[in-house]
């Protein structure tokens, strides 16, 4: 138990302190490898394993580490939709600017 602890502290500080810098396919890596470790640790405790003091306090610190990481992915989130947003706009601007008839059609005059 105190080695998945170990590691998912070190894993969690490694992303606080590079945390500006991480992009969206960094935080995905994180947060797999973080869902592995807690699986692990949830196995253990529902087998019986109980934490002991310190091993609560290690987790208190790493589950305070959670609302940086939690308020950068919002901002990545948020980049990402303004992004798509603007993709969006320009499809929308494309299609206005589009002929609307087909290319290949013909006309006939009928004079009388």
């Amino acid at each position: 138990m105190d080695n998945l602890l170990q590691s998912l502290e070190l894993a969690t500080n490694d992303v606080i302190t590079n945390l500006n810098t991480l992009d969206y396919e960094d935080f995905v890596k994180f947060v797999d490898q973080r869902g592995v470790v807690i699986s692990q640790i949830v196995e253990l405790s529902q087998s019986g394993c109980k934490l002991t003091a310190v091993q609560k306090e290690q987790l208190e610190r790493i589950l305070a580490s959670d609302t940086p990481i939690r308020d950068r992915m919002q901002e990545i989130k948020l980049e990402a939709e303004v992004g798509l947003q603007k993709l969006n706009n320009g499809r929308l601007q494309h299609s206005v600017y589009e002929k609307a008839y087909s290319v290949e059609s013909l006309f006939y005059d009928q004079r009388k």
